[in-house]
């Protein structure tokens, strides 16, 4: 067993998407740096290769991904004691920097970091919580679209989307946008929106059988030149995939989706997640292995995914449906009261006499506000169970039922009316 010295951490961040220790060994002395991260940010790091042995490591990796496991590779070279003590100086000044500490020793770290040699590669199920696939499928057929945005492999997001019934390999189509260049982007989305149409004008019903993934290296030019064009996509489709997303992209797409008035809601479970869930209408945090991070930021917080069904199709539209009537009793209780007064106005010669003692007043506020409140907040129009069992009941929260401009407009007429008959009775 040989014991090494740990000299110093170069810390992951979703920026980086790697992580480096400085080792001592205590047998011969030596200085070594080794890193792990994702295959993109260590390949392009790596000491000239063979065509051979890339060749080989990509092999790996895709075999890898297409089993749905998340590939890390890892990476090493050895230190000059020299060169060391030099960086070692300047990072402490840059530690005692009071101006862009941050960005100054990210610079720090892409000096040693470069020139490495492939030690390997490990690759980790990142095995999916019960009920995930039931879950999302169940949510799908309540109307809702489901984007999955992660920093995986394009192969392993997909094999991860095929597990969570979010695409549907043998009769569901795959629209794939890729491409590095901005006319390659373009051809991309121009040609799946071609395909799309065509698949939906045979089959109209189609659409919730359609998935489009993105890959990571076309993404931000969407973001940036194409977004309109992409929105035409996307929304037309069942499920979207992103991959190779980072943290502020995550967010950049989230608020790509509010700028088309659509109201979002962003679930997640690591430090990753943060950006997207505070810049989503509705954050809902995953307290697991990942940390607390994603529950701190967020609105709501569950122990499991598949509790998300509850909170939205159960709790969600209990909630909506309640606040909703009771916004509008109170309304309603409101300009009843105000119009029996404003007709009694009118055969007192606007004098300011009151038609109601104070005394009154503060009864029916009691009355008829506490009480039928109190009542109403523990209604159920239907119960828990066939709210899961039957998915489409949630589409009139979705489609805002219970409070729009028409509903409004009933209970004003509503208050008018009952207002006038009670008067004049």
């Amino acid at each position: 067993v040989e014991e090494w010295i740990l000299e110093h951490n170069l810390e992951f961040t979703p920026l980086r998407k790697r992580q480096s220790v400085i080792l001592r060994s205590k047998k011969s002395g030596k200085l070594f740096i080794f890193t792990k991260g994702a295959d993109d940010t260590i390949l392009p790091r790596l000491h000239h290769q063979s065509e051979q042995t890339a060749e080989r490591i990509m092999n790996n990796i895709e075999t890898f991904s297409a089993l749905g496991l998340r590939v890390l590779c890892v990476a090493y070279r050895e230190l000059e004691e020299t060169k060391y003590t030099e960086w070692k100086k300047s990072f402490g000044e840059v530690q005692r920097s009071l101006e862009n500490r941050t960005a100054k020793s990210l610079l720090l770290y892409e000096e040693l970091e470069t020139d490495l040699f492939y030690l390997g590669l490990s690759a980790i199920e990142d095995k999916l919580q019960s009920e995930v696939p039931d879950t999302i499928k169940l949510l799908s057929e309540a109307g809702i679209k489901i984007w999955m945005l992660t920093g995986d492999r394009y192969s392993t997001a997909l094999q991860i989307a095929t597990s969570c019934r979010l695409t549907y390999p043998g009769h569901g189509k795959l629209l794939k946008i890729q491409g590095k260049e901005d006319s390659e982007v373009y051809e991309s989305i121009s040609q799946a929106i071609r395909e799309m149409n065509n698949i939906l004008e045979a089959q109209p019903e189609a659409a919730k059988k359609l998935s489009v993934i993105v890959d990571g290296e076309s993404l931000p030019t969407i973001l940036d030149k194409f977004r309109v064009l992409f929105l035409k996509l996307t929304t037309s489709v069942g499920s979207v995939i992103c991959c190779r997303v980072t943290p502020m992209q995550k967010a950049s797409v989230v608020n790509l989706v509010k700028s088309e008035g659509k109201i979002t809601l962003a679930v997640g479970d690591g430090g990753n997640d943060v950006s997207m869930i505070q810049a989503a209408h509705v954050g809902v945090g995953i307290a697991g292995r990942e940390g607390l991070q994603a529950v701190r930021a967020a609105d709501y917080s569950i122990s499991k995914f598949r509790f998300l069904k509850k909170l939205l199709l159960v709790h969600g539209r209990y909630s909506y449906r309640v606040t909703s009537f009771v916004a509008l009793y109170c309304f309603h209780k409101s300009l009843f009261i105000a119009f029996i007064q404003i007709l009694y106005a009118f055969y007192t010669g606007y004098s300011g006499a009151t038609f109601f003692d104070s005394f009154s007043l503060a009864a029916y506020n009691v009355i008829f506000t506490g009480l039928p409140i109190m009542c109403y907040v523990l209604d159920r129009d239907v119960s828990p169970t066939n709210l899961l069992r039957y998915p489409d009941l949630y589409n009139e929260s979705r489609e805002g039922k219970f409070m729009n401009i028409k509903v409004f407009i009933y209970w004003l007429v509503r208050s008018v009316v009952q207002a006038a008959i009670v008067f004049f009775l």
